[in-house]
């Protein structure tokens, strides 16, 4: 796969497959990348500014609340 790119490779899979199950194989592979590609990609910064958010603001509650009734 040295002279050929990552599309004619894929479209070799597609089109050419050894048998049916190939084929089949490389279109569910297809979907679930694009699936990953499509919806935990862009999770990935938003988890990260939750997070420094969190890191940052840090707990919100008064330690009141934690203070033993007297």
């Amino acid at each position: 796969m040295s002279e050929e790119g990552l599309g004619d490779f894929i479209l070799q899979a597609l089109f050419r497959p050894r048998d049916r199950g190939a084929r089949e194989m490389t279109v569910i592979g297809l979907l679930i990348g694009l699936l990953l590609l499509v919806i935990v990609v862009p999770l990935i910064p938003v988890l990260v500014v939750l997070w420094i958010l969190d890191l940052v603001v840090g707990d919100t509650e008064s330690e009141e609340e934690y203070a033993p009734a007297h």
